[in-house]
């Protein structure tokens, strides 16, 4: 029986600095708590933001529908906590500058309700 290991990935320098650099970015905005409520009218709304005024399905697929782009994003509730998905609505580039995800400048009132909406899709 195999014991798991963590792969030696052969990293430069600078690779781990920037891998470094990236987890701790995260992982600080990821402790972010942010009470989003999640309600009907949070969701309906959250639900018209993502596929008539933003166009999310355009890169992003869910249930098997959109595009390629981006991530799907089944059951991301599962995976995510609100207050990272809330935050990364609201600036992708603070997490990731060299993301394609566009900074929308979102409201937080419309980053509450795609998050809901988010939360809540299977």
């Amino acid at each position: 029986i195999l014991t798991e290991r963590m792969p030696n990935l052969f990293l430069a320098e600078p690779e781990i600095k920037a891998l470094v650099d990236y987890m701790d970015q995260v992982f600080r905005e990821d402790s972010l708590e942010r009470d989003i409520k999640i309600d009907e009218a949070k969701i309906v709304k959250g639900e018209i933001l993502y596929f008539e005024k933003y166009g999310c399905q355009a890169c992003h697929q869910l249930g098997q529908k959109g595009g390629y782009v981006g991530p799907p994003l089944d059951r991301i509730g599962s995976r995510l906590k609100p207050g990272w998905i809330f935050h990364w609505l609201k600036n992708p580039q603070a997490f990731r500058p060299e993301s394609i995800e566009p900074d929308n400048h979102l409201s937080d009132e419309e980053a509450e309700a795609l998050t809901a909406f988010l939360m809540t899709v299977q």
